[in-house]
């Protein structure tokens, strides 16, 4: 497989599957159909509908995902996430915080498709 890119880490997944490629391919193809497909899309809407409890619940299914692919920056946003879900507080920087990881994990679908292609 071709070094990594920045936006993510495959050392855990790597580590995980004892380099196995179909392995690898098998979680990057759930990450992108459930936890970019599914997942966000229902957490965003947890968060817009004030159904905190879930978006709490959603978030913290996400970020085993999440970490286990590395991505550091959507690491940081779905913590917070998970615990301001936990607190019931909607605020701004949550938003803020939905808004980015939002745009993470979607920039991250065309990199991690490629790597299905190798």
């Amino acid at each position: 497989m071709k070094k990594e890119r920045t936006e993510y880490n495959l050392t855990k997944l790597k580590d995980l599957t004892g380099d196995d490629r179909e392995a690898i391919k098998h979680f990057t193809r759930l990450f992108i159909d459930h936890t970019i497909g599914m997942d966000l899309p229902l957490l965003k809407g947890s968060v817009h509908e004030g159904n905190w409890q879930e978006a709490s619940q959603i978030a913290h299914r996400m970020k085993a995902s999440i970490d286990l692919f590395g991505i550091d920056k959507a690491s940081k946003a779905i913590r917070f996430i998970e615990h301001n879900g936990k607190a019931e507080q909607r605020t701004e920087d949550l938003q803020k915080e939905i808004e980015a990881l939002d745009e993470y994990l979607n920039n991250l679908r065309a990199p991690l498709t490629s790597l299905l292609q190798e």
